[in-house]
C-alpha cells in the first residue's frame, strides 16, 4: 500500500495534516499512528522510507515506533484509534488474518488493569483521609 494512502485515511481519521510541523501532542500521536500503520501496510517498510514520506528522518520513526506500543498500553483512546485504522486498512487489502490481535487484547487487558489500580488507589486514600 502507498504511504500517501496510509497518510490519507490517518489524516482524515484524526482531521489533521500530519506533516505539519508541530509537536501538540495530537499530531505527535497521529504521526506515530502513522509510522506503525506504514510499518504494518506500506509498499516499503524501512524506517528511511517511511520517514522520506513525511519529511521525516529514520530516527524520529524508530522512536515514534517504540513510543507509540508503550502509550497504546496505557491510552486506550489511542488504541482505539489504532486498532480502528489498522482494521480498516487490512479490510481494503483484503488481508484476511490479524497478527496484532494478541497485541489488541493485552493492551485492553492493561487499559482494565490499570483502571482498576487507578480506582483502588482512590479507595485507599479515601480510607486514609477517614482515619486521619
Amino acid at each position: 500500500m502507498k504511504f500517501t494512502e496510509i497518510q490519507k485515511y490517518v489524516n482524515e481519521h484524526f482531521k489533521l495534516d500530519i506533516t505539519k510541523k508541530t509537536r501538540i501532542k495530537n499530531y505527535v500521536e497521529a504521526r506515530y499512528i502513522y509510522f506503525k500503520l506504514c510499518q504494518d501496510f506500506g509498499e516499503t517498510r524501512t524506517l528511511s522510507s517511511i520517514g522520506q514520506s513525511i519529511n521525516k528522518d529514520h530516527a524520529t520513526v524508530l522512536h515514534g515506533l517504540k513510543t507509540i506500543s508503550d502509550w497504546m498500553l496505557y491510552d486506550q483512546k489511542l488504541l482505539n484509534d489504532y486498532e480502528i485504522l489498522y482494521k480498516f486498512l487490512r479490510k481494503i487489502n483484503n488481508i484476511k488474518s490479524s497478527k496484532e490481535t494478541l497485541y489488541f487484547s493485552l493492551a485492553k487487558k492493561m487499559d482494565k488493569m490499570n483502571s482498576t489500580i487507578k480506582k483502588l488507589e482512590t479507595k485507599v486514600k479515601e480510607y486514609e483521609s477517614q482515619n486521619h
